[in-house]
């Protein structure tokens, strides 16, 4: 019994991962959103609904399954709903999903790889895999772009319901002709016309970036002028005030040998020159506060001759 079960999981998992090594995540993934965002916008806009028998239903994706337990919360945050991680990036989440939930990837025989239809999706074109060079362009076979044509219109009668009225399933077919089909020639099989989630992701990133550089660059000019301006000219204003004290220093001895010390004359000097470098300084009157504080504190500190 015992040996059973464990030839069943062995089983299981050769199974899975002939599944994920076959079926390429990132080229399934190009698949995946040009339906979402195209093709079936146009089967919910007529209210018909997809057969079973159509190639691209959701139900027979092999990793719908782990698709629908994706959440991304930002472009650099993704959520894994079966166990609660987040990752910075959804091919790191894809990898989880290989190494710890390879269980919920559908095995069954209606399962179907999106990634085996890159031929008419042109999944190389659209990721940037592939840049087309003079060569490429000139030796395209319209015989070759003509057989992807025609194995695109009869997926399109596979998806389309006999149910389905005749504007309906006329919509139906002109979106799905518009968006992929229409690119299966020489002329326009190199264009892009479908943006990519890396590409979104590289724009967001640049603005963001160009935003967050204004503001530093608003904040440094802010703080330049605040701080280094401001103690620039307070530090100035201390130099002159410290020349101003020594002349001072010198006028009040002369002063006072010659017997005006209580006229206040040096008082009146010292007024002079402090009211003059603060108009020329245009400093602001708690600004004119500290620095008579400063001036008196110097003085009776560097000069106690002069405290009485």
């Amino acid at each position: 019994m015992n040996i059973c079960f464990l030839l069943w999981q062995v089983i299981f998992l050769v199974n899975i991962y002939s599944v994920n090594t076959a079926c390429l995540r990132d080229r399934a993934r190009i698949v995946r959103e040009i339906l979402r965002k195209r093709i079936f916008k146009s089967f919910k806009d007529t209210k018909v609904e997809m057969p079973y028998s159509c190639p691209f239903t959701e139900e027979r994706d092999v990793y719908i399954i782990q698709e629908r337990q994706k959440f991304m919360k930002t472009l650099t945050k993704w959520h894994c709903s079966f166990c609660g991680k987040e990752f910075y990036g959804e091919n790191y989440l894809d990898k989880h999903f290989d190494n710890r939930h390879p269980q919920y990837v559908r095995t069954g025989n209606d399962s179907m790889c999106l990634a085996d239809y890159c031929d008419i999706f042109r999944c190389e074109i659209l990721s940037g895999a592939l840049e087309p060079n003079y060569w490429d362009m000139a030796l395209c076979l319209e015989d070759d772009m003509f057989e992807l044509q025609q194995k695109c219109m009869e997926i399109i009668k596979e998806c389309i319901p006999s149910t389905a009225s005749t504007n309906s399933s006329r919509h139906i077919q002109d979106v799905f002709s518009n968006e992929v089909c229409s690119f299966l020639d020489c002329r326009r099989y190199w264009e892009a016309p479908f943006p990519q989630g890396a590409s979104i992701g590289t724009a967001a990133y640049i603005i963001m970036s160009v935003i967050l550089m204004f503001f530093l660059s608003l904040y440094y000019c802010i703080a330049y002028h605040y701080f280094y301006v401001q103690e620039w000219r307070l530090h100035w204003f201390g130099d002159e005030v410290r020349m101003n004290e020594d002349s001072f220093v010198k006028r009040y001895q002369s002063l006072k040998v010659d017997g005006t010390y209580r006229r206040r004359r040096p008082n009146r000097i010292r007024d002079e020159v402090v009211r003059t470098n603060l108009e020329m300084l245009g400093l602001t009157e708690q600004m004119r506060t500290d620095r008579d504080v400063w001036r008196y504190e110097a003085l009776e500190t560097t000069h106690p001759r002069l405290r009485n």
